[in-house]
């Protein structure tokens, strides 16, 4: 899976795909070098970023794709899916924002999948662990896909499928 950071303040490669042309040749390279899948990012995760709200990262990711998917689709990228990326560099108040308002990723019918399986935002809120966060977690599942999710990312197979 390649990375493609469209953010101005990445820890690695801060700003050098803002360009839609950057960031195309970018995705056409990782392909040809053999990446199955590319990630998106739309706000910075390195330590001491400035944190952005939810609504400006779906901006910048919308911007991006919204004009982009055709291009896209003629270098023969046709397997894409769509991942917010539940908690990374994102408050609880971000990630329940996110969650509520899932639909608003909804761009010329991708996929979106959500991985929020046993995640910190379900059982810090709680005030208990991982282990024990799988009712949480199946009701979060349950918001996710009312709210447009596609797939779930998930460590329980069974219950998720239930």
């Amino acid at each position: 899976m390649g990375i493609l950071n469209l953010t101005p303040d990445s820890f690695y490669d801060g700003g050098k795909y803002l360009e839609q042309k950057k960031a195309l040749l970018q995705v056409e390279k990782m392909l040809q070098e053999g990446a199955t899948f590319i990630d998106v990012g739309g706000s910075s995760t390195r330590p001491y970023a400035t944190q952005i709200s939810p609504e400006k990262e779906l901006q910048r990711i919308n911007y991006f794709f919204s004009q982009k998917i055709a291009q896209l689709n003629a270098l023969k990228i046709n397997d894409i899916i769509l991942d917010p990326g539940f908690g990374f560099g994102k408050t609880l108040s971000h990630n329940y924002t996110l969650l509520k308002n899932l639909n608003l990723l909804s761009l010329h019918e991708l996929p979106l999948m959500v991985g929020i399986s046993r995640k910190s935002m379900l059982y810090k809120l709680l005030e208990t662990t991982p282990e024990e966060s799988l009712n949480a977690t199946s009701a979060a599942h349950m918001a996710a896909l009312l709210n447009g999710a596609n797939l779930l990312r998930v460590h329980d197979v069974k219950e998720a499928y239930q």
